[in-house]
């Protein structure tokens, strides 16, 4: 006996398009490139962080911006284990 979720109706269709529909529930939206999923939050009163995820490929990096008076730390983290740190002071 075989499940009806093997039938050729529901079975992926595919297509070049940008939208292809793959059965009477489901639509297919082909988003092409990469897929930037981007997020940012305050950490504290003069700490924000952005957090970005390349989705096709599993890169995650974190910027990570202290402000204090007229200088700013920036800590940029990958997850593939790449760090760099920057000390910004703004000039008159």
């Amino acid at each position: 006996m075989q499940s009806p979720l093997f039938d050729q109706a529901n079975l992926e269709v595919q297509a070049q398009q940008r939208f292809a529909l793959q059965n009477p529930q489901m639509l297919r939206v082909h988003l092409g490139g990469d897929v930037l999923a981007v997020k940012g939050r305050w950490l504290a009163d003069d700490t924000f962080e952005i957090v970005s995820h390349f989705v096709n490929d599993g890169i995650v990096t974190r910027a990570r911006l202290a402000f204090r008076d007229r200088e700013i730390d920036a800590t940029f983290t990958v997850n593939n284990g790449l760090v760099q740190r920057v000390h910004a002071q703004r000039a008159d």
